[in-house]
């Protein structure tokens, strides 16, 4: 088989280490990177003098036809048009959230499965190590939380007109999707300057409570189990799960969770049997985002 021919859309802010990933892989002759597309023309002219590759201001519908993959890292509000069009002709590779809405989430779903296509959202707390080790943690009935607490908190000078607490901060809600596969009954959401409190009830009667959004001049990924005879604290950012009065365990990131993603994406288009947040998936994240956003604007308190 030859060496998959990819294109790239957007290499800006998260899509240059899209970029760099894909550009080693071809190194090692597993891909053919057949281009970017890049709207900004600052950054068009510096990918073409340092990476040497062919870089476009738009899709051309020619290019398509002789990719086998596509792999768009740009704003949410564009997902769904960009992923629409190139369903058609390639495999699909999507920066999380695969969409807007939970309607257009669904109809890029549906048109996946109408041309065969493969379509892979980018959940990428799925290929972290921590989350390895809490599915093993909780692969047991008999040992499973009551209560979950998070934070995921940027920097408040990130944030940037347009961008919604939950739809754009969603990944702890996958993180649960993936570790206990439950969608949850009951969801609200409650707002107070940048930060959203997500509140979710699952079937089982899990309880989880999350903060996500914009403050401070810290980022905060955290996690906190809390179960009969123990917490189990989660730090996404320093890499460890401290168990408490039972030490902390740190995890060495010898391969980053976007090289294992992209790689897995590669397995997916070759048609190997590989695990991967798909269409179906990526709607039901969407789904609970929206949600909690939609109670969110509800509920907006005064700071």
């Amino acid at each position: 088989m030859h060496p998959i021919n990819i294109l790239l859309i957007g290499a800006g802010w998260f899509g240059k280490n899209h970029l760099r990933v894909w550009l080693a892989l071809e190194k090692l002759k597993k891909i053919n990177l057949v281009g970017v597309v890049e709207k900004s023309k600052a950054l068009r002219e510096k990918i073409k003098k340092e990476y040497r590759i062919p870089v476009f201001d738009n899709i051309d519908v020619n290019t398509l036809k002789h990719v086998d993959a596509v792999d768009i890292v740009t704003t949410t509000n564009t997902h769904f048009e960009l992923a629409k069009k190139c369903l058609r002709y390639a495999n699909v590779f999507v920066e999380k959230p695969l969409a807007e809405t939970v309607r257009q989430a669904r109809e890029l779903k549906r048109l996946s499965d109408v041309y065969g296509r493969v379509l892979m959202v980018g959940h990428i707390f799925r290929f972290h190590p921590i989350i390895k080790a809490l599915k093993l943690m909780f692969s047991s009935k008999s040992n499973q939380p009551y209560y979950i607490r998070g934070e995921f908190i940027s920097p408040f000078n990130t944030w940037k007109k347009g961008k919604t607490a939950a739809l754009d901060n969603l990944h702890l809600f996958d993180i649960l999707d993936d570790i206990f596969e439950k969608m949850p009954i009951i969801i609200s959401g409650r707002v107070r300057s940048r930060v959203t409190a997500a509140e979710l009830y699952y079937p089982n009667g899990m309880y989880a409570v999350f903060e996500l959004g914009w403050r401070g001049e810290e980022k905060e990924r955290i996690l906190d189990f809390y179960l009969r005879d123990k917490i189990i604290h989660c730090d996404f950012g320093r890499n460890f799960i401290e168990i408490r009065g039972g030490g902390k365990q740190f995890y060495e990131l010898k391969t980053t969770p976007l090289e294992m993603e992209l790689e897995t994406f590669l397995k997916a288009v070759k048609k190997k049997n590989v695990r991967y947040a798909d269409g179906n998936i990526g709607a039901r994240i969407v789904n609970i985002a929206n949600q909690v956003d939609r109670y969110a604007k509800k509920n907006t308190a005064k700071a």
